[in-house]
């Protein structure tokens, strides 16, 4: 009974002991995920001291994983990471500003994976301009131009522009309606361009203006983006002016361009806003200097063809008028009333003789007031509104009768 008993108890023992054997066996095996061991970053490009997240799969299950970052300039930076049941993992890494390509090597001591990425110049922002100056809005015939701003710090990369007239969603095709995108290389931090985006003579519309980061022709995040635009430039007007000399100051003077009038008492007149064209025009003459002055312009009238003519100048002459009178009044023989030219000589005449009862009496010229000279040609000086006057005597005609000696009676 005894020695049965302790053959049962060796029994169990050895059966305890093989399972603990087998189980410890099947604990220090690991679990293998399925497909080769891969390595990758969530973005291909970062700025300047992003966290960048490592992320693999494929490693051996519960191992621990070395991570390797080789920097641009030589370096390498060690992460320690461990592979989860499935045998990924996730790692994190700070970059420091140096730029330039980077290399990811993961091992798990038998699988090995790799993958790079970027920490390159990036845009921060774009802006249209006139190439001299930023603006958001063009007329057809102008240039448009793009200025890209970066603060990245260092590191070149290259980039394309592109003018479309409407904003794709992300991930959506960017699709250049300017004859075609713009590639340009930026070296980092600063302000590049201007860029040549947009020729003139051109269709009119609101545009955006893309740079794409990734050079991959689709509208992705971290593309930036900006509007402008584009519409027909207006009718171009003309300023019309009208510059008169003569007048005293202070002269109301008027002129009537293109049926519209306007007046002043300055030497010059404008008009405004005018359209190429032909049009008619005239000024306004005679003009009143009070009694006895006037002043008369030249060219009082006329067309002009704009904007191939777009001034004209009006000369206004000082004029006096001479008054002829007779004495006494009521002769209307005189000649030479009206208006003078200031400064000209002013010629005036009379009748030698006017009848005032045929055959029975007369007025006969006798002198000039006002004027020198003879009854046919007297001159005035018209240096101011002038009368003159021609005076007359009264003659009478007398007859002589004799009676009572003859004929040859002298």
């Amino acid at each position: 009974m005894s020695k049965l008993t302790n053959a049962r108890k060796l029994s169990i023992t050895l059966l305890i002991v093989s399972v603990l054997m087998l189980s410890t066996i099947f604990i220090s095996i690991p679990v293998k995920a399925e497909g080769a061991a891969t390595v990758w970053t969530d973005k291909s490009d970062y700025a300047p001291e992003e966290t960048v997240m490592i992320f693999g799969s494929g490693f051996n299950s519960y191992f621990d994983i070395t991570v390797n970052v080789e920097r641009p300039d030589g370096i390498i930076d060690t992460i320690c990471a461990k592979a989860d049941e499935s045998g990924s993992f996730t790692a994190y890494y700070v970059l420091d500003g140096i730029t330039g390509t980077y290399i990811v090597t993961a091992s798990d001591g038998i699988n090995v994976a790799t993958t790079t990425f970027t920490d390159a110049a990036k845009i921060s922002s774009v802006k249209s301009s006139g190439q001299s100056s930023e603006k958001n809005s063009f007329s057809t015939d102008e240039d448009v131009y793009a200025v890209v701003i970066s603060d990245s710090g260092s590191g070149s990369k290259s980039f394309y522009i592109y003018v479309v007239s409407s904003l794709p969603s992300t991930g959506g095709t960017l699709t250049d309606v300017s004859g075609g995108y713009e590639t340009f290389t930026i070296p980092g931090t600063g302000t590049y361009g201007p860029y040549k985006i947009w020729p003139a003579t051109t269709t009119a519309g609101n545009y955006y203006i893309v740079v794409d980061a990734n050079t991959n022709e689709k509208y992705d995040e971290g593309d930036v983006c900006d509007t402008f635009l584009i519409s027909s430039p207006p009718a171009q007007v003309y300023d019309v002016t009208f510059t008169e000399s003569g007048l005293p100051a202070g002269t109301e003077w008027s002129v009537t361009f293109d049926s519209v009038t306007q007046s002043s008492t300055s030497n010059t007149i404008t008009f405004t806003g005018v359209s190429a064209g032909s049009y008619s025009w005239s000024v306004s003459t005679p003009i009143s200097g009070g009694t006895g002055v006037q002043y008369i312009a030249s060219p009082s009238l006329g067309t002009m063809d704009v904007p191939s003519q777009t001034s004209q100048s009006i000369t206004y002459t000082t004029q006096y008028y001479l008054t002829v009178n007779t004495n006494p009044s009521g002769i209307d023989s005189p000649t030479g009333e009206g208006w003078y030219d200031a400064g000209a000589t002013a010629h005036v005449s009379t009748a030698q003789y006017e009848d005032i009862d045929p055959g029975s009496s007369r007025y006969r010229f006798n002198s000039w007031t006002g004027a020198s000279g003879t009854y046919s040609d007297a001159t005035v000086l018209m240096d101011s509104a002038k009368t003159v006057t021609a005076n007359y005597v009264t003659q009478f005609y007398v007859t002589f009768a004799q009676s009572g000696v003859g004929t040859d009676f002298t």
